[in-house]
């Protein structure tokens, strides 16, 4: 094999996305994103000035994992048996495998002088049974395996529910005694959560309308109707009828919700005549929202192009911008005010969608510090779907091939009949190439012992003509 050849070899490769299994959720804060992966790992990028991406570092006045990855660098935790996330202003919670919160970034006090900050994540209180997790303002909600609602954080405008506006709570706490709490959604000083039978629930301040400014520090049924989804955001709120209608209210400031006028909305009104929608995303000023047949629509503020459909311009009702045919499992989106307000530091109007097909995360709007996750700073109105594109990986080698032990350290120990001239390759799930290494001699047994970060890797065994022999994940513990 000549060296040109080599070359060229290299070069495609570490060009491909190579790993196994799918995206199962996108989470994005004012200037951050989060993916959790279907094995279990979690992969952050963005401004980190808080600690908020996990990695055991913050500051601004260093390079590329310092202050900020314009690219996706994995959670620096032990821990790959991750189920949930989601991201707040500047801390990011999730959920592990056995039921446990776990939390990191700016815990208390972001504007303070003396944040209190978690460089990697660690667990939030004692209880477990966990099965999904909702970030609002500064503060955030889970609901168990057995319905039970638990909330914690800031909760000076009663948005935790737990019947007082005590300034902060430290650990999950039960929200009343019902054990029927379906969904919860958290807003910037609201929330709202739905029950098993559709009820939906409203507590904290509402800040539309006539009650503008009244505080509800108990959930109560806001709607005599049914829904199957609901969406808090900041001064606005969406919710899906079980019969697939939507619905919006809120502030209505330069006609965001969608009804081509300014008046504000103080209840729930329906948007629209269709009856075919699946979910509602809530952003600071605008809407995204998917449909049963995963088609994506936008509405409102576009100025800086997060809708991803190559334009700038405002769109004052629900229309289709999913380009090409393009459908999504998925959307994330930032929906309140942050520490990132003005005209130096834009509080990240970004948005990720996930691909129907769950292989690629696609970014689009600001990208100041590396929002969108594709290695530079320049803000796009169009999709780039190159953030993380997976491919499904046939792991059945053409030769007999071991590796063991796996999980392992960093040092495998890998049997298989090798010849002289065939390649390793050894990719990260972000798809890039971290390994390689031409074989001089012949044998059946090649011992592979390099420095890796904990996670997940792909191992390809290359003949001489570039040809894959093999193909095995290997897990660094």
């Amino acid at each position: 094999m000549n060296k040109l050849y080599l070359l060229f070899l290299f070069l495609t490769l570490s060009q491909t996305f190579f790993a196994q299994g799918t995206w199962k959720t996108v989470t994005v804060g004012p200037g951050f994103s989060v993916a959790l992966h279907s094995e279990g790992t979690l992969w952050s990028w963005g401004v980190n000035n808080f600690a908020q991406l996990g990695i055991g570092t913050a500051s601004f006045n260093g390079g590329p994992g310092l202050a900020y990855n314009n690219v996706p660098v994995q959670v620096e935790t032990p821990y790959q048996d991750w189920i949930a996330v989601d991201c707040a202003e500047a801390y990011t919670v999730a959920i592990r495998a056995n039921g446990t919160i776990w939390g990191w970034g700016c815990k208390k006090n972001v504007n303070a002088s003396n944040p209190e900050l978690v460089y990697t994540p660690e667990q939030i209180g004692e209880d477990s049974n966990f099965v999904s997790v909702s970030a609002g303002y500064n503060f955030y909600a889970a609901i168990k395996a057995d319905g039970t609602l638990w909330t914690w954080g800031a909760n000076n405008f009663g948005q935790l529910g737990l019947n007082d506006t005590t300034s902060w709570v430290e650990t999950p706490t039960q929200v009343g005694s019902s054990s029927s709490w379906k969904q919860v959604s958290c807003g910037t000083r609201h929330a709202l959560g739905l029950d098993s039978a559709g009820h939906m629930y409203f507590w904290g301040q509402s800040s539309w309308g006539a009650n503008s400014g009244t505080i509800q520090n108990t959930p109560i049924i806001y709607d005599p109707f049914l829904y199957q989804y609901v969406c808090a955001g900041n001064n606005t709120s969406a919710a899906i009828h079980i019969n697939g209608s939507l619905w919006v209210w809120g502030f209505n400031y330069s006609g965001f919700l969608g009804f081509g006028d300014n008046y504000d909305r103080s209840v729930p009104t329906q948007l629209g005549f269709d009856y075919d929608w699946s979910k509602i995303y809530n952003g600071s000023t605008f809407f995204l929202g998917l449909k049963n047949d995963k088609t994506l629509w936008g509405w409102g503020y576009n100025g800086d192009g997060q809708f991803g459909n190559g334009n700038l311009g405002n769109i004052t009702s629900p229309t289709l911008i999913s380009l090409n045919g393009a459908t999504y499992d998925q959307v994330a989106v930032v929906s309140g005010p942050s520490f990132f307000d003005g005209p130096d530091l834009p509080f990240g109007y970004h948005t990720l969608c996930l691909t129907a097909n769950k292989l690629s995360i696609c970014s689009a709007g600001l990208n100041h510090w590396g929002y969108l996750g594709v290695g530079n700073f320049n803000e796009s109105p169009n999709f780039n779907c190159s953030v993380f594109t997976l491919v499904a990986v046939d792991e059945a080698p053409s030769i007999d091939l071991s590796v063991f032990p796996n999980p392992s350290s960093g040092k495998f120990i890998i049997e298989a009949p090798f010849e002289a001239g065939q390649a390793i390759q050894l990719f990260n799930l972000n798809g890039q190439l971290v390994y390689t290494q031409m074989l001089i001699n012949s044998g059946f047994s090649q011992t592979l012992d390099i420095e890796l970060n904990p996670g997940i890797y792909l191992f390809k065994l290359l003949n001489q003509e570039g040809e894959k022999l093999a193909t095995q994940r290997l897990v660094v513990n």
